[in-house]
């Protein structure tokens, strides 16, 4: 579970990262935020508790919260990217 895990931390982290340097922070905290709070800790503590899955529950539910980041944060990345490329490709044809 906990190599499952790790692939979907390694999206959200980099995603994370490319935000912060293009200058957003916002937007990764409240990801995170909603991610783990809104999602992955009520998961997890559902699976972990009522269905009786234990600590497996528990970290089923926190993947699935940092799948959903991910995938957000990644799809926000991309949005950012495209409008970076445009903005680069009309200063370049502008000069």
């Amino acid at each position: 579970m906990a190599a499952f895990f790790q692939l979907f931390d390694g999206l959200q982290i980099t995603a994370t990262g490319a935000l912060r340097g293009a200058g957003d922070t916002r937007t990764p905290m409240l990801c995170h935020l909603a991610g783990y709070w809104a999602i992955g800790l009520p998961v997890g503590a559902f699976l972990c508790f009522h269905e009786s899955l234990g600590a497996v529950g528990l970290w089923m539910g926190l993947s699935a919260g940092l799948i959903t980041i991910g995938i957000i944060l990644l799809w926000i990345w991309r949005r950012k990217a495209r409008v970076f490329r445009e903005s680069a490709a009309l200063a370049r044809a502008g000069k």
